[in-house]
């Protein structure tokens, strides 16, 4: 059984978060709105106490998580799947003249593997309603442009997960993060477990409290060696 972090050792303290988990209840907040992740509250402090302005992020999927790095790190890079979100940040973001920030669009393409499973790495589909039977391989590929451990951190909140975790892993800066959100959900991992046992360090794995969520949810954070 794995050792607790400090961080799941402070979810254990009685009303941890609970104040502002109440106030991201209420009418008008949202991930955008309050310019923070949608992760769990033990993922946001451990990302407030460690990005540095001279950092570089990937992200997989944008949104509050663009605007909360942007203010915080010297480059973030998104890639995001639904055009009318895509462009709906671009146009945001472009209002606020935010300069730090590349995003590039790259939808689901038709046609998957037959019996493909959701969770092999080589399959790039989704579980997602609104794209099953979409190949996201050009999606999860789009970090392959950079160097081998180029980013400071890598963000996977967003389509084919196990896909884009195959990509991330080798763009991730030895001493840097990856952040796999809902990495409760096991396959998600599954394909994974000896590399991030032998390269990586588990910083953050249970479950906890998350800002606009009326559940507990898992961000996984792991640090590499």
């Amino acid at each position: 059984m794995e050792k607790l972090s400090p961080e799941c050792r402070k979810l254990a303290e009685a009303g941890n978060y609970y104040e502002a988990w109440k106030e991201s209840q209420k009418e008008g907040r949202g991930t955008m709105a309050d310019q923070q992740p949608w992760l769990s509250y033990a993922a946001i402090d451990h990302l407030d106490r460690f990005t540095k302005k001279d950092m570089r992020v990937f992200e997989y999927g944008g949104g509050g998580s663009t605007l909360y790095f942007t203010k915080r790190v010297a480059e973030v890079v998104t890639v995001e799947h639904h055009p009318e979100w895509f462009a709906k940040l671009a146009d945001d973001f472009a209002a606020r003249g935010i300069q730090n920030w590349t995003g590039r669009l790259i939808p689901g393409e038709d046609g998957v593997p037959q019996n493909a499973s959701i969770g092999d790495p080589d399959a790039y589909v989704s579980d997602d309603e609104d794209n099953k039977g979409k190949n996201f391989k050009a999606y999860a590929s789009a970090i392959d442009r950079f160097a081998d451990e180029y980013f400071d951190i890598v963000l996977v909140d967003g389509r084919s997960r196990p896909s884009c975790t195959k990509h991330a892993i080798p763009k991730v800066k030895r001493g840097g993060w990856l952040v796999i959100d809902n990495s409760d959900r096991t396959y998600y991992l599954d394909a994974f477990r000896k590399i991030l046992s032998e390269d990586f360090e588990p910083v953050l794995l249970c479950m906890g409290p998350t800002p606009y969520c009326t559940w507990f949810t898992q961000t996984g954070i792991w640090k590499k060696r």
